[in-house]
């Protein structure tokens, strides 16, 4: 590896002292257990920078660096190929939007790369700077694994205390902007699980699959997270069945409301259709019109048309109709 110069996106290079602890690694530490974490744009383009600088070949950079690339886990050659996705806590950012955070992990190396900044990973070096991080390669891959996992609780749990406040909302109240929100939260959910979901099932075969250097202790914990992962995509799904539930409900109730407004609107088009067809037919202007030249003609002929609707309104009621 050519270390003439400082590479390219190289955020930190640390060094893991196998007790918890990580120093600044030197350029020349080939041979140490290092972890280096790169800040690179994904695409094509960035392929040579990982070639060159860590003795990597073509397929193995493009499958690091593959744009949208979904989450997965592969073991390829002598290490495992890790792609997660967690929560973007990142300023002016959409939590939804999710992060990836791309691993190679070797026995004796840990590469990760993010095309924005990674909050988990930084968690990490954190814990190695007090003394209280990962021992090794694979302790560092359930590290990373469990802190990107672990930062989606209060999200989850969030999407889970929305869709409970938009049911009571419901069965009360409901908002003018009810829809809008229940949409919001049925577009959040919906970009959560389109990566959770496959992750589930990166984090079960990383698990599942035999690899030589992952130890046993690792396996337990990344079951663990694994099982996490997997109770936030039933969340997930909770969440979006309730959230569909609650847009059949608000269809049904403005259904409900334009089906009685017509209905009393053709109660009220019946009563009148026939005072409607004596008052026209009063109206025609021909000779011998009854009570033309009768001053109290049309106080008797109202009053014949109230007394005709309270008929029509008894009648309709006695039908049932209303």
């Amino acid at each position: 590896m050519s270390m003439d110069e400082p590479t390219r996106g190289l955020a930190y290079r640390l060094q893991l002292d196998g007790k918890g602890g990580a120093q600044e690694a030197p350029a020349s530490s080939d041979n140490e257990l290092v972890w280096r974490h790169y800040r690179l744009e994904t695409g094509a383009d960035q392929e040579p920078i990982l070639m060159q600088h860590e003795d990597m070949d073509e397929s193995l950079a493009h499958a690091i660096l593959v744009e949208n690339a979904r989450p997965r886990a592969t073991p390829l050659h002598d290490g495992i190929l890790v792609i997660l996705r967690g929560v973007n806590f990142n300023p002016g950012s959409n939590p939804e939007d999710m992060v990836s955070l791309r691993l190679w992990v070797q026995p004796d190396r840990i590469l990760s790369l993010c095309p924005r900044r990674v909050f988990a990973a930084e968690t990490v070096s954190k814990a190695l700077a007090a003394g209280t991080g990962p021992k090794n390669a694979t302790g560092t891959l359930v590290a990373l694994a469990s802190a990107v996992i672990g930062r989606m609780a209060d999200i989850i749990d969030d999407l889970v205390e929305k869709v409970e406040d938009l049911q009571t909302q419901l069965l009360q109240d409901p908002p003018a902007d009810f829809s809008h929100q229940l949409s919001e939260l049925r577009r959040s959910t919906a970009l959560m699980r389109r990566h959770l979901a496959p992750q589930r099932d990166a984090l079960l075969r990383l698990y599942r699959e035999p690899v030589s250097f992952l130890l046993e202790k690792d396996i337990t914990l990344l079951r663990e997270v694994a099982d996490r992962n997997m109770r936030y995509v039933e969340d997930l799904d909770s969440v979006r069945e309730r959230a569909a539930y609650l847009q059949d409900e608000l269809h049904h109730h403005a259904a409900t409301a334009l089906n009685r407004n017509t209905y009393l609107l053709s109660i009220v088009a019946a009563v009148f259709l026939p005072l409607g067809l004596l008052t026209g037919l009063l109206g025609i202007n021909v000779g011998g019109m009854p009570g033309a030249e009768d001053s109290t003609a049309f106080w008797i002929v109202s009053g014949g048309l109230f007394i005709l609707a309270l008929l029509e309104l008894w009648l309709l009621r006695k039908l049932k109709m209303f």
